[in-house]
C-alpha cells in the first residue's frame, strides 16, 4: 500500500511497512537442512559413505551441480582433495591396535585416539589442542588429519569422540556457520544477541521482520529497514546522519524527499 505525503513543496511517496513471508531456521533446523542435503545427495550418487559425500560437498561449497561435475570427472582427486579418504591411499581402513601407545607428538603414555579411515594414532591431549587451535583461532572446520601429507577430514563422529563439551558446541556453531555462509539467500538476523537464520524467499524487496527478536532490517546491506530507498544511498544517509541529533523518523522522512526526486 502507497501513501502520499506532503512537506512543504516535495512530494514524498511513502510505503507502508511490508509484512513478509519469509523462512527463518534456528540453529537445530539449520544442521537438520544440511544433514537432509547429505542424505539426499548420497541416495543421487548411490553412495553409502554420508561422511564422504559430506566431505566432497563442503569442498564443493553446498552447490549440488559443482559437487556432481567434480565426482564425475575425477572422483579419486575429489576425494583426496576434499578429504574425504587419506592422501596416503590405505584402502583399509586401520585397526587401532595400540590405543595405550606412545604419542608421536608429546611421547607421553596413553589413551589413543585415530580417526577411522587412516588410522594415525595420537593421544587425546594432542588430539584436543590440535583441535581447540582450529575451532577457536582459525575458526575453521575444514580439519585435516595431523599426520603429515595424509590430508584426511576430521568428522563430527572423531570430534565427539576426542573433545570435549566445549570442543563439540563450538565445532556444530562452526558448522552452522560455514554452511549459512555457502547460501547467498541465508544470512544471520543483525538483531542483538538474535541467533536465527533467515532465508530470503526470492522476491526483490529485501525488507525482513525477523520472527524472533522482530529486528526489522535489509537483507542485502543488512542495516536498518530502508524500503523503497536503494542500498546505496541508505549507506550514504546512515552516514551522513551520524553524530547529528535529528529524530529517526524525522532523518528518514528528509531522507526520502532527498532521494525520490
Amino acid at each position: 500500500m502507497r501513501k502520499t505525503l506532503r512537506f512543504s513543496s516535495f512530494k514524498v511517496i511513502y510505503m507502508a511497512e511490508t509484512q513478509r513471508v519469509i523462512n527463518t531456521k534456528p540453529q537445530d533446523a539449520v544442521l537438520g537442512e544440511r544433514s537432509s542435503l547429505i542424505t539426499r545427495v548420497a541416495e543421487l550418487l548411490e553412495e553409502k559413505d554420508e561422511s564422504l559425500v559430506g566431505a566432497a560437498l563442503m569442498f564443493a561449497e553446498w552447490r549440488e551441480d559443482k559437487l556432481l561435475s567434480m565426482w564425475y570427472g575425477n572422483r579419486e582427486k575429489l576425494e583426496i582433495e576434499s578429504g574425504a579418504r587419506s592422501a596416503l591411499c590405505r584402502k583399509k581402513e586401520s585397526k587401532q591396535e595400540e590405543k595405550t601407545s606412545c604419542c608421536e607428538i608429546c611421547e607421553c603414555k596413553g589413551q589413543m585416539k585415530a580417526p577411522r579411515k587412516c588410522g594415525h594414532q595420537y593421544c587425546e591431549r594432542c588430539w584436543r589442542d590440535y583441535l581447540r587451535v582450529n575451532l577457536t583461532e582459525k575458526k575453521t572446520i575444514n580439519m585435516r588429519c595431523i599426520y603429515p601429507g595424509c590430508g584426511l577430514l576430521m568428522t563430527s563422529e572423531f570430534v565427539a569422540a576426542v573433545g570435549d563439551a566445549d570442543l563439540v558446541q563450538r565445532y556444530q556453531r562452526q558448522v552452522i556457520c560455514e554452511f549459512v555462509s555457502s547460501k547467498s539467500n541465508w544470512k544471520w538476523c543483525p538483531g542483538k544477541q538474535c541467533q536465527n537464520v533467515v532465508k530470503l524467499d526470492g522476491r526483490r524487496n529485501g525488507t525482513i521482520r525477523c520472527n524472533i527478536c522482530q529486528e526489522h532490517w535489509c537483507f542485502f546491506c543488512e542495516g536498518h529497514a530502508h524500503d523503497p530507498v536503494p542500498c546505496t544511498k541508505a549507506r550514504i544517509w546512515r552516514h551522513d546522519l551520524e553524530g547529528t541529533c535529528m529524530c529517526v523518523y524525522e532523518a528518514y522522512h528528509v531522507f526520502l524527499i532527498h532521494c525520490i526526486q
